[in-house]
């Protein structure tokens, strides 16, 4: 872990990290850093929808938590950092629909490299789908297991992407707050070549997300 002063970031040493949920079904989860040895915690960033984690390479995630510190946490693999940020996004969206919130939450698991793609481009993607029930909770504790199950949708493969026309300007601009359909299209906006991005979609009337 690494802790941003005055522009310079500084080695902090090993951390814990837990999801911690609100006793309240309203309250927004907590990820919580911890020193190994005593289990104390040293910093707590809220999970609500607007959260923010960014990915500069597939093994750091950056972070700014509730009191305002910012974190580079390091991980071993891509794939704990991916574990971590996928409990994350799901954290956030819960927040969202507890909130009433129809936005789409999208978190950014590897950056990828080139021009960021832009309203009315056509873009090739890989895209596996899950359905998420409509009172989605995380489970509390660690970064473990994948809490998504098994997938119900995928389509586009390295060899031969799935092609999709991204709208047009006017109609991007509101598609962040469609509720169902495929407006997991808009959530495309910004992403670069090779980058991965999670996305969940509130589901629409009353259905699962």
């Amino acid at each position: 872990v690494f802790r941003n002063v005055s522009g310079a970031w500084n080695p902090v040493g090993n951390a814990g990290v837990a999801l911690v949920t609100g006793k309240e079904a309203a309250a927004p989860c907590q990820l919580v850093l911890y020193e190994p040895a005593n289990k104390r915690p040293f910093s707590v960033t809220s999970l609500a929808p607007s959260a923010s984690f960014t990915v500069n390479a597939p093994q750091y995630v950056a972070l700014d938590d509730d009191q305002g510190n910012a974190w580079s946490l390091y991980f071993a693999g891509a794939d704990d950092a991916a574990a971590l940020l996928q409990h994350a996004t799901l954290a956030r969206a819960a927040a969202a629909a507890a909130a009433g919130d129809a936005t789409v939450v999208t978190q950014d698991v590897a950056p990828g490299e080139g021009n960021a793609v832009a309203a009315g481009d056509l873009v090739g993607v890989k895209y596996t789908a899950w359905s998420l029930p409509r009172n989605l909770r995380p489970a509390a504790g660690g970064m473990g297991a994948s809490p998504l199950g098994e997938s119900v949708d995928a389509a586009g493969d390295d060899a031969k992407p799935l092609k999709v026309a991204l709208p047009a300007a006017g109609a991007a601009a509101g598609a962040a707050a469609r509720p169902a359909g495929r407006a997991w299209e808009s959530a495309l906006l910004g992403m670069r070549k090779g980058g991965l991005r999670y996305v969940v979609v509130p589901g629409g009337d009353g259905g699962d997300g």
